[in-house]
Formats: C-alpha cells, structure tokens, sequence
C-alpha cells in the first residue's frame, strides 16, 4: 500500500512541476489562455500545491532510502522532483523577500 501512495503522490508532483512551468510561462510572457485553463495552472503549479507535493515525494523518498528501501517510482522521478523542489525554494525565496 506504501509502494502504490509514494508512486501515486510521485507522479501527481510530476505534473504539478510541469504546471509550475506554465506558471512562470503566465508570469513572464503573455499567453492568452481561457480564464479555467490559467486558474488550472495557477492552482496546481504555484503555492500550496506543486512544491508541497514535492516536499512531502522528497521527504518520503529520503525516508526511503535511510531504510534502504527500493523506491517504486522510476529512478528518474525522484531526481526530478528533487530539483524541482530546489528550483522552487530557490525562486519562490528570490521573490518574496
């Protein structure tokens, strides 16, 4: 049961990182999207979502690991995720001080 959530949660992050790049795609340059495709975006991609998510994948999988416990997720999930999660502190820290 474990196995499925981490998986679950793993892939729902993925795409919330890729929502996370449509958002800074709305912020900086101007596409012109209908009014629930950009709600859509901004609620998945931009703050509580994607980097809470991220959070919780990198948290879960670092437990992982210290048990030494295989992750059911590709080995390319988690490092993606994992940079994402830098990505966001990283900017989300440049913005709001």
């Amino acid at each position: 049961m474990v196995n499925k959530w981490h998986l679950f949660v793993s892939r729902i992050a993925f795409i919330c990182n890729i929502f996370f790049i449509g958002c800074l795609l709305l912020r900086y340059t101007h596409v012109a999207f209908p009014e629930t495709v950009t709600g859509l975006i901004l609620i998945m991609g931009w703050i509580p979502v994607s980097p809470l998510l991220n959070l919780i994948c990198f948290a879960a999988t670092g437990f992982r690991w210290i048990k030494l416990k295989k992750t059911p997720a590709p080995a390319w999930l988690p490092i993606i995720n994992a940079l994402f999660l830098f990505t966001q502190l990283i900017y989300f820290l440049a913005i709001y001080q």
